[in-house]
């Protein structure tokens, strides 16, 4: 029901913002390159005085410049001073809307100036979960180019990897890129067994700690070593929901993510039964592309 509010609230912003530049007379149009938005961008700060300030209907520039896909008053919000990274109703920035709507070329020249790539709404979701979860490929790909995480969780616990098997295969492709799974190799590391050393992997992976992960895997820990109850340094992760462990962990082509412990559980039940499913289809990624290979 919020989010439904949200998007009413904001569909009767810009109903007003339509009207706003119905307002605007053409000769102020044609004075900013023809479009009515950089008008009204104009207007906006003669007004209210600051562009970044919402007026008494809401409206910010920058966010109404990228839902309306008007690049040249993208460009001309930012010349001006606003935020790149301002959030308006439900928490959505200007980035938010350009990839909810696949509107790309404002997508583009909003990754060109500073803006967070990664900057979250009110439900916790990214311009790249956006561009997946309504199916928007091309935005989907230039966030991607850029860097965008999609391991991200929203507050629903999902993330960009959660839309995985929605996706066309181009995209799937490029998030098995951003994934890491199966690139690395303990292979080069040092072969001396240490039961502490073991030990230590798995406490630090119950505890999410990847830097200390790291260093025991170089110093020889063996990334399947086994408690007293048959739980590996993956199973430990998944428990705790220590997500950046497991992709640490899943990078790795010799991790094996079909041991079970004592409960004959393996670290996948464990995803689907403590509420970890966007780590559950990473588990589940990674599985299919060790059966593949």
């Amino acid at each position: 029901m919020p989010g439904l509010l949200h998007k009413i609230l904001f569909y009767l912003l810009a109903l007003a913002t339509l009207f706003m530049l119905a307002s605007c007379s053409s000769e102020n149009s044609s004075q900013f390159n023809g479009s009515p938005l950089i008008a009204t961008t104009q207007l906006h700060i003669s007004e209210v005085g600051d562009i970044n300030t919402p007026n008494t209907d809401g409206f910010l520039p920058i966010i109404y410049a990228a839902y309306f896909d008007d690049v040249n008053a993208v460009r001309h919000a930012i010349q001006n001073g606003a935020f790149t990274n301002e959030r308006g109703v439900g928490g959505y920035s200007a980035l938010h809307w350009s990839a909810a709507k696949n509107n790309t070329t404002s997508l583009q020249e909003l990754l060109l100036h500073d803006v967070d790539i990664n900057i979250v709404n009110d439900h916790g979701e990214t311009p790249l979960f956006l561009a997946l979860k309504h199916g928007h490929v091309d935005a989907a790909r230039t966030l991607l180019d850029f860097g965008a995480s999609p391991f991200i969780a929203t507050n629903y616990r999902q993330t960009g990897f959660s839309l995985f098997n929605s996706q066309p295969s181009d995209i799937q492709e490029i998030l098995i890129r951003n994934s890491e799974i199966g690139t690395r190799s303990v292979s080069g590391y040092s072969n001396q067994r240490s039961a502490e050393r073991d030990r230590n992997l798995r406490v630090a992976a119950a505890e999410g700690r990847v830097d200390r992960m790291n260093e025991l895997l170089r110093e020889g820990a063996q990334i399947n070593t086994r408690s007293a109850f048959g739980r590996t340094p993956l199973i430990f992760a998944v428990k705790n929901g220590h997500f950046d462990a497991v992709r640490l962990l899943l990078s790795y082509e010799e991790i094996r993510t079909e041991i079970s412990d004592r409960y004959n559980k393996s670290a996948y039940d464990y995803a689907m039964e403590l509420g970890f499913p966007y780590i559950a289809e990473y588990i589940g990624i990674a599985i299919r592309l060790h059966e593949t290979n």
